[in-house]
């Protein structure tokens, strides 16, 4: 494949011929235009003079008439000729550089004059100008005049203007020449030059791999071309570099998460192995135990699971129409055992009756997901708020709680599967995927997603977009 250095070249170098080509024709054809018009007014000069210094008055004199002034070289060294004939063709004069020969008989056909190309009796190619004249004669007795018409012709070689031109064109095609030579040495060191920006960038792209996307393009250096594609290339490494420590950080969490769960449940079979003859309720608690922490392993398989599919987008939607508040006073009431244990104050403020037009399914288990992430995180004894409100925009709903420990570093990291703060390791009952799954709920429903940290609350916003 041709790379873009080759095709610049090729298309400047194609570019350059062209318009030399074009121009050096031009050139030639003016040059050429401009020699063959003063040619042809230096003949005319010629023609007016002949017809001011001789007057025909007896056409039969003329044929004898010696006239070696226009016998000398014009324009330069050339030989110039001239013939002159009454209406019956019949000449009436010739220049001696004729040696008796004839010029052709030029037909006017009613014009006052005209050019025309012609071979000279030396065998060059010539040029003439043809015209009319009419001549006035006066009888001395009568003091009447009479008129005859005759027809002249000037004629000169131009080989001298051919020879010129020839030269003219070899001087341009040699022009030309060196002009393709030199740009076959300067147009690649241009677009070397000129290129040396994105060379820059392919060498560093060349480097960058895994292990060091930290790397970033020096935007300030590039061309003004060049820094949109700079930054769209930072950009992109700091998202690949955010995903490749999103996954080796969800690879560890995974790693935790079911490496005490296993432990545990290794530990409680030994035990229960150990005391199934000896003691019955110690052999129930620790089959009890196993299974809780089975449930709890199935909970988390089966989250990741969803959060799979939910990023595969595998899950079709059915919209139909939903009582929002209905539907969170429902998910609420299935967290009351657990909201009763905590303690927690469970405040619905805004509209009553709000039609929602979406999945019914998915906007449950997002709702299910945003509760007991308040409820659960929330400090014991605490209120969380939920505040249900629609405009001309759609839906909105907030969840608010108290932060406690959680910081505005923390907003872009907890959306991650399995992330969870440091101190809430030590609880077993959530594995940190709840709000994994509520971004991935939000785009699958085309909600859109806000956390913030205000006043020591923790918001969490969704609303259509």
């Amino acid at each position: 494949m041709r790379s873009i250095r080759t095709s610049m070249i090729y298309q400047q170098l194609a570019a350059i011929v062209i318009l030399y080509a074009i121009s050096s024709t031009l050139v030639f054809l003016l040059i050429g235009s401009y020699l063959q018009d003063k040619f042809d007014a230096d003949l005319a000069v010629w023609a007016e003079t002949l017809t001011e210094l001789f007057d025909f008055e007896d056409p039969e004199a003329d044929l004898s008439f010696h006239n070696t002034f226009f016998d000398q070289g014009f324009p330069g060294d050339e030989v110039r000729y001239y013939q002159v004939w009454d209406t019956r063709k019949k000449t009436v004069a010739r220049s001696l550089s004729l040696y008796g020969a004839d010029l052709i008989y030029p037909e006017l056909e009613g014009k006052d004059h005209i050019y025309v190309d012609l071979e000279l009796p030396d065998g060059k190619e010539g040029r003439g100008l043809a015209f009319s004249y009419i001549n006035a004669k006066k009888d001395d007795l009568s003091g009447k005049e009479s008129e005859n018409e005759l027809v002249f012709i000037m004629a000169c070689s131009q080989e001298w203007l051919d020879t010129f031109l020839q030269m003219v064109l070899i001087a341009l095609a040699g022009i030309g020449g060196l002009l393709s030579l030199g740009s076959l040495w300067v147009i690649p060191r241009v677009v070397a030059s000129g290129l040396s920006p994105l060379h820059i960038i392919a060498q560093k792209a060349k480097l960058i791999d895994a292990a060091s996307l930290e790397q970033r393009f020096v935007v300030v250096q590039l061309p003004e071309e060049l820094q949109p594609i700079g930054n769209k290339l930072n950009n992109l490494l700091e998202r690949l570099n955010k995903s490749f420590v999103r996954e080796k950080r969800f690879t560890a969490n995974v790693s935790h998460e079911l490496r005490t769960p296993i432990a545990e449940l290794r530990a409680l079979s030994e035990v229960g192995l150990a005391a199934a003859d000896d003691d019955s309720a110690l052999y129930k608690a620790c089959l009890r135990d196993a299974h809780d922490i089975a449930l709890q392993m199935q909970n988390l398989t089966t989250s990741l699971l969803a959060l799979t599919r939910l990023d595969a987008g595998s899950i079709k939607t059915k919209v139909e129409e939903i009582h929002l508040n209905t539907l969170l006073d429902k998910t609420i009431q299935n967290y009351a055992r657990e909201i009763s244990e905590r303690e927690i104050t469970v405040t619905i403020e805004g509209n009553e009756n709000i039609i929602l037009t979406s999945d019914k399914t998915l906007v449950e288990t997002l709702l299910a997901n945003l509760v007991s992430n308040a409820v659960s995180y929330a400090p014991i004894g605490s209120s969380v708020y939920i505040v249900v409100g629609k405009n001309s925009e759609g839906m909105k709903i907030t969840f608010s709680n108290p932060a406690g420990e959680l910081t505005e570093r923390d907003l872009d990291d907890m959306f991650e599967p399995l992330w969870r703060k440091e101190n809430s390791r030590s609880d077993n009952t959530h594995s940190g995927l709840g709000l994994a799954l509520v971004t991935s709920y939000c785009q699958l429903l085309n909600f859109s997603l806000y956390a913030s940290i205000r006043d020591g609350m923790f918001h969490i916003e969704v609303k259509e977009k």
